[in-house]
């Protein structure tokens, strides 16, 4: 559903786009691009005859820098990270000195390291990657492209392959000798910016299943854990503050983006790098009252994605801390009437906090977030009650909302953060469970103690230091020999027969005439467990995290232009 901002609220401000994309290094004739989901990813790109490929030196080199391999389409993309590692993993350069001759970086090949090898020389690049960390769905229906960035001082390396298919079903994608990627083409003038702002949902955007029984998703709904999850499905609200992100290459109809600070966007609400808050802070309403949350959302890992501008086919993906508040009901009396309408009061009927002839009532709804009061522009509830706030949604109606980062509660009841790697996507997501050592329908897999029940990485449980990502058991080293989450199943409560969970996307249409269009990011995706007993046991985790966001996708162009925005 396309958000619409009252007009009252409409502040028509002059801003300073990030300016065009940056061009890309290498513009590389594709060979090869192989896509085959869960199993595998390679590319092979070769110069034209008698060219050659410049190679990366100084700041750009990835023995200091590292580098990150990007495999895209319109609606998807896997960003595989290539760090500077200890060896025998990591980059090593070719040639005395070393790098004269290019460089190479090895991999694992596991989950949490998929690429085995990437190749950067003169006359051929090339990377092969593998395992459960491949998501590029085929069949591709557009341009499928790599993009190789490498060193502090980013140079890239992109490949683009056309529609030209040796293969393209669901199993498999395959695509051979493609040109030079062509300049971009969106529109009048090259775009700088994509946005997207949740709205308000209806109908059905998801479910999970066992195949004889489904459990189907709003639109509009976040849900958390796996099959023995007691949290309900949540209202994700609409956004004021739209998320945005950059253009850092632009090739043809295709888009790459990477994060705005907030230098770029000039709010800490709207930028998509690391500290910046995200959405409306969550409330979760749990059966028992007092275990009831509200969780403050921000930026940990930066905002990446990619757009097609001529169909809205889009992808965004990006960790959230989810910081969480153990609040409860922190609204059980408000005021009815007079001047302070829904402020927070303590005395049954004449009340200081109500003034202007108000009443001290009961109020029998929970609200464990405090409430941006839209009438008074108030906080009711929490450390600022009283204060003044801007709504950060408007559109989703309910006693818990709106809420607002202007209205804060107290660090006392703070639990910790839970980490939400939103992938999300305006396609369909389909996941399927696999089957551990000691565990069937595993949706989410981290390497555990099979005996103790510990996850890898939980400092007192162990010699294990870290989290560790896994797709099957033999991924996993003992004693966290077992991949597995921390229940069977998704999305309870009763959820530990389901096997396959669904979220539909719908892509927004042609975003070349610069203006917002409707569409849906929707995503399924992995949330890690937190090691702090309490939430990982009231959620679930770890386990799967499922959302859908339906709202309005937005191209700007670069240079400054006129924008219409709700709070700036």
């Amino acid at each position: 559903m396309i958000k619409t901002l009252p007009t009252s609220l409409l502040l028509l401000t002059v801003a300073l786009s990030s300016g065009p994309a940056r061009a890309f290094d290498e513009g590389m004739p594709g060979r090869l691009i192989l896509v085959k989901p869960g199993r595998l990813a390679k590319f092979i790109a070769k110069p034209a005859s008698g060219d050659t490929f410049a190679l990366p030196t100084g700041a750009s080199s990835p023995l200091t820098g590292g580098g990150q391999l990007r495999f895209f389409k319109g609606n998807r993309a896997d960003t595989f990270e290539l760090p500077v590692q200890p060896p025998r993993l990591g980059w090593k350069g070719l040639g005395n000195p070393p790098g004269l001759k290019g460089f190479k970086y090895k991999g694992a090949g596991t989950t949490s390291d998929p690429c085995k090898s990437v190749l950067i020389k003169e006359k051929i690049v090339k990377g092969i990657c593998k395992g459960g960390s491949i998501r590029l769905d085929p069949p591709a229906t557009g341009d499928v492209g790599i993009l190789l960035t490498v060193g502090s001082t980013p140079m890239t390396y992109l490949a683009l392959w056309g529609g030209d298919d040796v293969k393209n079903t669901a199993e498999q994608l395959k695509r051979k000798d493609a040109p030079v990627p062509p300049a971009c083409d969106c529109g009048a003038t090259d775009p700088s910016e994509f946005r997207f702002a949740n709205g308000v949902g209806t109908g059905i955007c998801g479910n999970v299943t066992d195949g004889a029984l489904t459990k189907n998703f709003n639109c509009g709904e976040i849900i958390v854990g796996g099959g023995n999850s007691p949290v309900p499905n949540s209202v994700f609200q609409d956004m004021v503050n739209p998320v945005r992100l950059k253009v850092q290459e632009c090739t043809g109809k295709n888009l790459v983006l990477e994060s705005m600070s907030l230098a770029e966007t000039g709010s800490n609400k709207q930028c998509s790098d690391t500290g910046c808050l995200f959405g409306p802070p969550l409330p979760f309403i749990l059966p028992s009252t007092p275990q009831s949350a509200c969780v403050y959302m921000r930026v940990d890992r930066p905002g990446r994605g990619t757009v097609q501008c001529d169909s809205g086919d889009a992808s965004i993906d990006m960790t959230i801390l989810g910081h969480m508040f153990l609040t409860g009901d922190i609204l059980p009396r408000r005021c009815s009437g007079g001047t302070n309408p829904g402020g927070r009061c303590t005395t049954l009927g004449v009340d200081a906090a109500c003034t202007g002839g108000g009443t001290c009532v009961n109020d029998p709804a929970v609200q464990p977030c405090p409430i941006c009061n839209p009438v008074t522009g108030i906080c009711n509830g929490g450390n600022a009650n009283g204060m003044s706030c801007a709504p950060a949604a408007e559109d989703v109606v309910g006693a818990q909302f709106p809420t607002s980062h202007d209205c804060t509660v107290s660090t006392l009841v703070s639990l910790g953060d839970i980490p939400i790697p939103f992938e999300l996507s305006t396609g369909t997501t389909v996941r399927k469970a696999f089957t551990s050592q000691g565990q069937p329908r595993v949706f989410c897999g981290f390497c555990r103690n099979p005996n103790t029940l510990c996850f890898e990485g939980d400092q007192g449980c162990g010699p294990g230091t870290q989290l560790h990502r896994c797709s099957s058991d033999d991924e996993c080293s003992q004693p966290f020999e077992t991949c597995q989450q921390r229940s069977a199943g998704a999305f309870g409560p009763n959820g530990a027969s389901f096997t396959t969970a669904t979220q539909i996307g719908t892509p927004a249409g042609s975003l070349e005439d610069f203006a917002p269009h409707a569409g849906t990011m929707s995503g399924i995706f992995c949330i890690a467990p937190t090691y702090i007993s309490v939430i990982d046991a009231s959620s679930d985790l770890p386990g799967p995290g499922a959302v859908s966001m339906p709202g309005t996708m937005q191209l700007s162009p670069a240079g400054a232009f006129l924008d219409a925005v709700a709070h700036p």
